[in-house]
């Protein structure tokens, strides 16, 4: 899929207000994004459709980061990755 000359960011975070944040800064900015509300979700959205950047929480409560970033490794081409947390010293 393509998405018309726009790069295209995946927010993963099991926090809806956190994702509602970041998806309204990043469209702000030309992206366009797509939002999972925890691994699982996200891997769903990488088999159809492919990424420029996923932005991922670490401490999820349903497939954290750590879990879903190690299901992604299998996928090509491989998005660049930034991971964020909360809490500081989990990662």
């Amino acid at each position: 899929m393509v998405s018309r000359g726009r790069p295209c960011i995946l927010v993963v975070d099991d926090d809806v207000s956190v994702r509602s944040l970041i998806r309204r800064f990043l469209e702000r900015d030309g992206y366009l994004v797509m939002e999972a509300g925890n691994g699982r979700e996200a891997l769903e959205r990488c088999r159809n459709k492919t990424f420029e950047m996923i932005l991922t929480d670490w401490d999820m409560a349903e497939m954290g980061g750590g879990e879903f970033l190690a299901h992604l490794t299998g996928f090509n081409p491989q998005p660049t990755v930034l991971v964020v947390t909360g809490h500081p010293g989990l990662i």
